[in-house]
């Protein structure tokens, strides 16, 4: 029997079980981490004198710490490694002593939780009815009811309600999310979203974004938008958005816009543009615009225009316009125009010209 090597076996799996590292022996021994590693890796053997004291840390016999005889079931006492004792419930999930991290590895595992623990952090993926606390999984997490505070996850994360944030490196569907929302691909939540939402790809969103919203691709909100507005392809909103508005492809606004709007393509807005207004596309804005105003194509303004105004196509302002006028085709103007006046078609204005 090779005592030795059964000795220097023994040190390593005994140290990991209590969750040591080699420092924490060492600390424990008076030696330096180096002798430890020295030990583990049949470079050297301890003395003499710190055999029993190893047994005594371990709580094995010599006999055992030699591989004499049988050790004591390592799983006898609850493991201990070196993360917070906070309450949390992790689930990690090991391949022999490898803890399994990589992504396409937790693709492979699923941990299912039945009862209604406070946090929980897991290696893999999740499934859960409720949560009441925090909630993360590296992979995809789902749950049926309600996480009550932050929940993130590597992969998909799909949920009734959360009560706080809420991120996801792939998809995120949730009926109301009580703080802030990112999602590395689509982001969908059917009511609220209490902060401000991202979405790599589309973001859709059937009641108020309370914060920024932005989507490399679509971005739909039902409700307001109480911040700024961008979206790499078509931007609509049901309510107001607070701050400037900007799409790849056409913008579209059912109430008041609270800053500047830009389109790619046509622009729509209900109410009034507190800021410049541009469209490669028609511009259309059913109240004031307090700025400049420009089209690629017809521009039409309910109210005034506060700045200048320009189109390809035809200019129509019901209102007054505060700047110089420029139509491609004609220009009608309900109100007074305090600037210059240039067309390629007819003028028509019920107010002044100065």
């Amino acid at each position: 029997m090779d005592y030795i090597k059964n000795l220097k076996n023994n040190i390593v799996v005994n140290r990991k079980h209590l969750g040591w590292t080699q420092e924490m022996l060492a600390e424990k021994l008076g030696i330096t981490f180096q002798a430890v590693s020295k030990w583990e890796n049949g470079l050297s053997s301890p003395d003499i004198s710190m055999l029993p004291v190893l047994s005594q840390l371990f709580g094995i016999s010599m006999d055992e710490l030699f591989g004499m005889s049988s050790p004591h079931a390592l799983t006898s006492e609850p493991l201990e490694i070196s993360w917070p004792d906070d309450n949390t419930i992790r689930i990690a999930v090991f391949s022999g002593k490898k803890l399994l991290t990589a992504t396409e590895e937790q693709e492979k595992i699923t941990v299912k939780l039945e009862n209604e623990p406070e946090n929980v952090v897991c290696y893999c993926n999740l499934e859960c009815e409720i949560i009441n606390g925090a909630a993360s999984a590296n992979g995809n997490l789902s749950c049926g009811n309600y996480i009550g505070e932050n929940a993130s996850a590597g992969g998909h994360l799909s949920c009734l309600n959360i009560n706080g944030c809420a991120s996801a490196g792939a998809d995120l569907k949730c009926d109301s999310i009580n703080g802030p929302a990112a999602a590395g691909t689509t982001l969908k939540c059917g009511g609220d979203i209490n902060g401000s939402a991202s979405a790599g790809a589309t973001l859709c969103c059937g009641g108020d974004i309370n914060g920024n919203a932005s989507a490399s691709s679509s971005l739909t909100c039902d409700g307001d938008i109480i911040g700024s507005a961008e979206a790499g392809t078509d931007l609509q909103c049901g309510g107001d958005i607070s701050g400037d508005a900007s799409a790849g492809k056409s913008l579209t606004c059912e109430g008041d816009i609270g800053g500047n709007a830009q389109a790619g393509a046509d622009l729509q807005c209900g109410g009034d543009i507190s800021g410049d207004a541009s469209a490669d596309g028609s511009l259309t804005c059913e109240g004031d615009i307090d700025g400049n105003a420009q089209a690629g194509a017809d521009l039409q303004c309910g109210g005034d225009i506060s700045g200048d105004a320009s189109a390809c196509g035809t200019l129509t302002c019901e209102g007054d316009i505060e700047g110089n006028a420029q139509a491609g085709a004609d220009i009608q103007c309900g109100g007074d125009i305090n600037g210059e006046v240039s067309c390629h078609g007819n003028i028509t204005e019920e107010g002044d010209v100065s």
